[in-house]
């Protein structure tokens, strides 16, 4: 009887070996590992996903009344915009006849204080046009050396600090515009300047002359400047007298 208790014994052991050695999942039934495509991702509600959107700018127009106030003005706004950059195509359009604004001239020749430059002098010349883009407000004892201060507009589209003893308001007869570069107009301002035959003579005879040899090593006065300074008043005379200038294609 004992040795047969011995194989029955060893038969178990084996079956319990072989359980053993069996991988089993132990993950209960009827779940899952989770995935990256199950993972609910958090959806952003509307007022996070739409931007703001701003307001279209309005288009901008030249203005066509003066402030409120003692003198006519452009408004403050405008005029400082007008005055942080060049704009010779605006100027032309400002300076143009029937408009209100205030022109006044230069009593002598002298340098001036450049608005957009920081601290760059421009050179006027004696009876150049200007027109008044802003007044200065008084000071807070209400006196100010040389009386009122203004910004004022070139025909050349930049502008210039002045005081009330430089300029005067009554129109001398030999009122001379700020150099007027006609080749740096835009291509309609150009095309239309030099369709008028006084203003391509003008044109012309400063190109001969400021191309010629020598012609800027001339002291003062030179030959080329007197050209430049023709040319600038023939198309000044011409804007005074009405002609049609083209859209303007930006406003400050």
């Amino acid at each position: 009887m004992r040795r047969a208790t011995l194989p029955l014994l060893w038969l178990g052991l084996q079956v319990l070996a072989c359980g053993s050695t069996v991988d089993r999942d132990t993950t209960p039934a009827g779940s899952h590992e989770p995935t990256a495509a199950s993972i609910a991702t958090p959806t952003p509600t509307a007022t996070a996903t739409v931007e703001a959107k701003a307001e279209p700018e309005a288009e901008r127009k030249l203005p066509e009344a003066c402030e409120p106030g003692d003198m006519c003005s452009m408004p403050a706004e405008f005029g400082q915009r007008l005055c942080g950059g060049t704009h010779p195509e605006v100027a032309l359009h400002l300076f143009a006849p029937k408009t209100p604004w205030k022109r006044a001239y230069l009593k002598r020749a002298f340098k001036a204080w450049h608005v957009g430059g920081r601290g760059e002098l421009r050179e006027l010349r004696a009876a150049e046009e200007v027109i008044v883009v802003t007044v200065a407000k008084p000071s807070a004892t209400g006196m100010q050396i040389g009386g009122q201060a203004f910004d004022v507009l070139r025909w050349d589209g930049t502008c210039v600090s002045l005081m009330e003893d430089e300029i005067t308001f009554q129109r001398p007869s030999n009122a001379v515009p700020a150099n007027i570069a006609l080749e740096e107009l835009e291509p309609p301002y150009r095309t239309s300047f030099t369709e008028e035959k006084a203003i391509e003579l003008a044109r012309s005879a400063k190109k001969r002359t400021c191309e010629a040899a020598g012609a800027d090593q001339e002291p003062g006065k030179s030959k080329c400047e007197l050209a430049r300074r023709h040319l600038s008043l023939t198309i000044a005379q011409s804007v005074g007298k009405g002609r049609a200038l083209p859209p303007l294609t930006y406003v400050p």
